[in-house]
């Protein structure tokens, strides 16, 4: 449709802007929020050129539902309040519609009196303008209901309005279709709140049933198979969810076991529908909203799961359990991982690969640029709307060349939609016999525990008491540096405590279970802000204000860090070296007190604040001379060289400053020296990051922040180094805060000697931080100086040396010896015979 109206009308006609709302709309109720907001965008471009208003008002009704779907509630609500204002200016007779989804937002928000009130006032407009059966009223009557039965304001007359909605869809509507759907699912949930499971689970089921054209069981054991023709995949998701949740409160009722499989049977299916859905997304900004709002369902499943173990003690539930807890972490990043796999060994020619690759960049760079300007006081929106019109344009053409490589190229397809996860046995096999997993599964009242070592595997439940996030607040604080010459001892207090809490939570029984081993953390949620190494094993110290003497974990075994088990055994098969070994970068920046002057450019902005690293720069050339390798100083230190040579290298070196984006994480930026040459503007930022091609073994990123982001639920944090992992690199070496640019200098060195020694990269950075802290004064032994830097993915080490063939050498040379001894023996025995 679009084509044609194109083809026939042009790019601004009316009909084009409706196509485009209607495509939008689609893309919406698909759940890939992210494709949906750029129709509504060129839509509303169209719009606003042929004052059609009372259009706009609906799409900015329509890209408020898209808004609080995704979970923005806060734009949601200013959306919709636009869309008060135009229909009240132009058509009110349609103003109920964004009346009754400000009142959802104003619930979600847990503004219960303003949703009330707006509630009333949809219902009153709609019955005013079509009467009380009309099939427009249903909607505000059916939330209407759900609201008053969710917050328990008053459930009799919550359910006299879901029933009178039910009605009025059922007449409208006849027995099938998501509307209806909702409204089965709905008047279940009544049931569930009012404590009637089986009654619950009949109306979950009739939804299943009215949310599809082929599913027709009654029986609420029975699920929808994949064939199964799923009208709204988000209301089966939530009915099959509700159902499982249902199962498992009648477990308490006796049949315990028999209920809970029953759930997790339910909770199973659910999930694969929400991960038959992901893999229909090809932005990872959708795959992220899938993740962040269906996290619930996969810690709901792990839960059940976990229930089974201790009931049973079987341990396929352990195994599941572990599943559920896998496909719940990274899985966007895996996803896209897994797509440059598929590229490269799925059969597809070089010139379509270089071709996507190509409208990758485009697109990464419009984005750029439009997230930059607006970030400005006073934006151009002239040129926003018309890199918005780019992006748009950019984003058909690449959704139109993948959805070629997936029909023409099976095998790319096969590998781009393998979401499998690694299984316990698989983790547990790829376990070397000093090295133990600990994988965690956090929510605010019990942390999931996962350890396993090459021979077995554990889980543990452990109540939190709502503690965790105010502890590592405290923590952070004090790593942070803000006050190491003030108030020494309370903060070194709080960090004793602190550090004792978090021990006794996460590793005390681990360690217990694992011995000596070798960890390799998987964190999840805040916990990933936590420098394992830095917990405190004992009390040794407590009260002496004294760091340098501290029972840290770090002096007993190594830690590494993965996004996932899967991830981690992903990382192990990547880890070669082409031949050359480190690209050393430290660019030089100029800092004048007050330089900035009017902004014209939030780059100019960012430039005129940094201060010279004098450290960087000596840190650098110790790498490269240490390596062997080339280092790039000062204003050679360029982003567009290197983009030209970073391919060639083993390892790279970033000593530099890290600009995080709170805000936008793709957006954080590594800082080069400004070429002035046009071609790249010196910030190399996260999404540039993930379309480079890179060969290296290994990034260390020596800079300020580089492991710090904000967490996406379920997707872990959203840092630069995510985007390194994504571009090929195995391993990344990072920060968790601001670093001293002196002692991080002394640390590097030790590190790569260490390295070269032939040294895991674990165990590398292990010891180059206790050689630190042994030599550091009584301010430098502040966890400040040496703590920041953690070492995620494959730990293994990038060279050999002598002392890791000495055992066997010396075995050589010892049966060298018996064999000679032997035929010396036999040779003077021989002369004596002769």
């Amino acid at each position: 449709a679009a084509h044609i109206c194109i083809m026939h009308f042009g790019d601004d006609h009316r009909w084009l802007g409706a196509v485009y709302q209607n495509q939008a709309n689609l893309l919406r109720e698909q759940g890939d929020f992210a494709r949906a907001y750029s129709y509504y965008d060129n839509a509303l471009r169209i719009f606003s050129l042929n004052d059609l208003h009372s259009h706009i008002g609906t799409l900015y009704n329509n890209k408020g539902i898209a808004l609080e779907r995704s979970g923005d509630l806060e734009n949601a609500r200013e959306y919709y309040l636009r869309s008060i204002e135009i229909r009240r200016q132009f058509d009110p007779r349609l103003l109920f519609f964004p009346l009754l989804n400000l009142a959802n937002c104003y619930a979600a928000s847990g503004e219960t009196g303003l949703a009330d009130e707006h509630y009333s006032l949809a219902v009153d407009a709609a019955t005013d303008t079509w009467g009380s059966g009309h099939i427009n009223l249903a909607p505000g009557l059916m939330n209407y209901g759900i609201f008053l039965v969710s917050n328990s304001v008053e459930l009799a007359r919550g359910y006299d309005k879901l029933m009178r909605a039910l009605e009025i869809y059922r007449s409208g509507y006849g027995d099938k279709g998501p509307f209806l759907s909702r409204s089965l699912l709905n008047i279940g949930y009544y049931y569930e709140v009012t404590g009637n499971s089986e009654a619950a689970l009949q109306y979950y089921q009739e939804s299943l049933v009215a949310n599809s054209n082929t599913f027709s069981s009654a029986d609420p054991r029975v699920h929808p198979a994949d064939d199964d023709h799923i009208i709204s995949g988000d209301i089966a998701i939530n009915s099959l969810r509700h159902k499982a949740w249902a199962f498992y409160q009648m477990s308490y009722n006796g049949n315990r076991r028999e209920m809970l499989e029953e759930s997790l049977s339910a909770y199973t299916a659910a999930t694969g529908l929400i991960e038959k859905i992901r893999t229909g997304y090809q932005s990872e900004e959708s795959r992220m909203i899938l993740a962040a709002n269906e996290h619930e369902v996969f810690m709901h499943a792990l839960h059940v799961s976990e229930k089974l173990y201790r009931l049973t003690g079987e341990r396929q539930f352990l195994e599941i359990a572990f599943s559920f807890s896998e496909r719940s972490k990274a899985a966007g990043l895996l996803a896209s991982i897994r797509n440059i796999e598929a590229r490269a060994f799925g059969g597809v020619p070089e010139e379509l690969i270089a071709e996507e690759q190509s409208l990758s960049r485009h697109l990464a760079a419009y984005r750029e640029l439009i997230h930059e300007e607006q970030r400005l006081p006073e934006p151009d929106h002239g040129k926003i709307s018309l890199w918005q019109e780019r992006v748009f344009s950019l984003e058909k053409e690449l959704l139109s060349l993948i959805n070629r490589l997936e029909e023409d190229y099976p095998d790319y397809h096969a590998l781009k939609y393998n979401h499998e996860t690694i299984p316990v046995n698989k983790a547990v096999e790829g376990l070397g016999t000093r090295d133990a997993m600990v994988s965690y599964v956090y929510n605010d009242s019990v942390v999931h525990i996962f350890a396993l070592t090459s021979r077995d595997a554990r889980l543990w439940s452990v109540p939190t008491g709502n503690q965790v996030e105010g502890y590592l607040d405290r923590m952070l604080e004090v790593l942070s540096g803000g006050n190491i010459e003030r108030n020494v001892t309370e903060d070194f207090n709080t960090f004793f405590e602190s550090s004792r809490f978090f021990y006794r939570l996460l590793l005390e029984r681990v360690v217990e279970f694992t011995g000596n081993r070798r960890l390799i953390i998987v964190p999840d949620g805040i916990l990933s802000y936590l420098p394992f190494e830095l917990l405190l094993t004992s009390d040794t110290g407590m009260g002496g204000n004294n760091y340098r003497i501290l029972p840290y974990l770090l002096r007993d075994l190594s830690v590494s860090y993965s996004y996932s088990a899967t991830l981690w055994k992903e990382s192990k098969r990547k880890s070669t070296l082409s031949g050359r070994r480190v690209l050393a970068m430290a660019p030089g920046y100029e800092y004048t007190e007050g330089s900035v002057g009017e902004i014209t450019s939030s780059r100019q902005y960012y430039r005129d604040k940094l201060v010279p690293l004098p450290g960087a720069r000596e840190e650098a050339m110790k790498v490269a001379a240490l390596m062997d390798g080339e280092v790039l100083l000062d204003n050679e230190a360029t982003e567009d060289r290197f983009k030209q040579i970073a391919g060639e290298f083993d390892l790279l070196h970033f000593a530099m400053h890290t600009l995080i984006d709170d805000d936008n994480p793709m957006f954080s930026k590594l800082v080069f020296a400004d070429s002035g040459n046009g071609n790249e503007d010196g910030f190399l930022n996260t999404y540039e990051i993930y379309n480079l091609e890179l060969k290296a073994g290994l990034a260390v990123l020596s800079s300020c922040r580089s492991g710090y982001g904000t967490i996406n639920r379920g997707e872990g944090v959203m840092s630069l180094a995510r985007g390194f992992l994504y571009a090929g690199v195995p391993s990344i070496v990072m920060t968790h805060w601001e670093i001293e640019d002196k002692s991080g200098a002394e640390i590097m060195t030790g590190f790569y000697r260490y390295l070269l020694r032939g040294y895991r990269k674990d165990e590398a950075l292990r010891r180059a931080r206790i050689d630190f802290l042994e030599n550091a004064d009584l301010l430098r032994s502040h966890p400040y100086f040496w703590g920041a830097y953690v070492c995620i993915g494959d730990p293994d080490r990038l060279f050999g040396s002598f002392r890791h063939y000495y055992p066997f050498v010396t075995f050589v040379l010892f049966a060298l010896l018996i064999i000679f001894a032997v035929w010396r023996g036999f040779f003077f025995g021989m002369r004596k015979t002769g």
